[in-house]
């Protein structure tokens, strides 16, 4: 078993395109919370959301055009290569210690299957007095969109990526709703413990600030209702009223540690352990006596050396 560290960071969020940007605006206090600005939330119980707007709108590949790519997929591209940069493996300065096969990428997405350009197409075929589409009429004047294929794909945000990158190692998608980037970091992290692959880009984004997850969310009483920005977000108050939808995405570069210090990289921490577990209970609920989280989390001390060995997981 190896030991993995963190070699690089990359973040882009409502605070800032970058990671120095974000932590210095987290130091000071700042939330990113602001007015929502990308259609009018007048008809909407939602006016506040933690948006980025500083998605890039081009790949910077050619063969991969950014219409086929989701705004999801766009939002990871800044950061993964943050991340490699930050780590002294980005494409213009590529370790020689580090050949394009010995390193993968693991991304976590969530709400994949929504893609609103396909939605704003399918709804001009609702009939009018009912909660039905007129299939008659989409026969005779209905068509896939343009890019309707390659947008529907979840494993572009990693193989968009990969291919920019050279990245040549393992690369796969989890889409496991709030718990996706957790264990894609996760599962990045199992591969390089146990030596079959030297480092991974691991991380996610998540692209939520649209008008359908907005009212999805909002229909199920989850948002918060309050128009200040300053009070919207309020987890641990007793008066809070719900959380407020947000977007962004992180990557980090987890290597093992003889890498790491073959080619003097600077190591920011060294990640010990990762448990992972379902309490096949609810969607929403933990589970009722908490034993599926205590598995979590004493798999996680386990692998750090930290626990008793009473449950065998590799």
């Amino acid at each position: 078993m190896h030991r993995v560290v963190i070699t690089g960071m990359g973040m882009s969020t409502s605070l800032g395109p970058d990671l120095r940007t974000c932590w210095q605006r987290l130091l000071a206090g700042d939330s990113g919370i602001a007015p929502l600005s990308f259609w009018d939330p007048s008809e909407y119980s939602t006016k506040v959301v933690a948006e980025v707007k500083h998605v890039p709108r081009e790949t910077g590949s050619d063969s991969i055009p950014a219409a086929w790519c989701r705004r999801g997929v766009r939002l990871f591209l800044p950061v993964a290569r943050e991340a490699l940069a930050d780590a002294q493996l980005d494409r213009s300065g590529h370790s020689p210690d580090l050949a394009p096969e010995h390193i993968g990428i693991a991304v976590g997405t969530s709400v994949n299957y929504l893609d609103m350009y396909l939605m704003k197409h399918y709804f001009q075929f609702r009939k009018p007095d009912i909660a039905a589409m007129d299939m008659g009429r989409f026969a005779r004047e209905g068509r896939q969109p343009d890019n309707s294929f390659y947008r529907r794909l979840g494993d572009l945000i990693a193989s968009v990526r990969a291919k920019l990158l050279k990245l040549a190692g393992p690369a796969f998608v989890m889409d496991t709703a709030c718990a996706a980037s957790s264990h894609a970091i996760g599962e990045a992290f199992r591969l390089v413990r146990l030596g079959r692959v030297k480092a991974m880009l691991a991380g996610g984004a998540a692209a939520l600030v649209s008008p359908l997850p907005i009212l999805a969310f909002s229909l199920l009483g989850a948002l918060s209702r309050n128009a200040n920005p300053e009070f919207a977000s309020r987890p641990f108050d007793r008066q809070r009223d719900g959380f407020v939808m947000g977007e962004g995405g992180g990557a980090v570069v987890l290597e093992n540690l003889e890498s790491a210090q073959a080619r003097g990289a600077h190591i920011y921490a060294e990640l010990a352990g990762y448990g992972s577990s379902l309490n096949a209970y609810t969607l929403t609920d933990p589970s009722p006596d908490g034993s599926a989280e205590a598995r979590a989390i004493s798999i996680a001390l386990q692998q750090a050396s930290l626990a008793p060995e009473e449950v065998d997981y590799i």
